[in-house]
């Protein structure tokens, strides 16, 4: 979902696994329900996790961007 439209909400998901470990994720809301985009990995260690969502972030920013050249090139 790398190339969903910009009018989906992606936003960075924090999820707590048995194992004891949290995954980060990106989802996309699309008519009222999450769907995953990405999966950007799984730590135990709260650094590990700060990581793992920076790179989120960096992620996501890179969608916006795509989405952004998309819309520009429809014009």
């Amino acid at each position: 979902c790398f190339g969903c439209p910009a009018r989906f909400k992606v936003f960075i998901r924090e999820k707590k696994n048995k194992s004891g470990s949290v995954s980060i994720q990106l989802l996309s809301k699309e008519s009222g329900k999450n769907h995953l985009v990405k999966t950007i990995g799984c730590a135990i260690e709260r650094p590990e996790i700060n990581g793992l969502k920076r790179q989120a972030q960096e992620a996501m920013d890179e969608l916006k961007n795509q989405s952004s050249l998309l819309g520009s090139n429809e014009n």
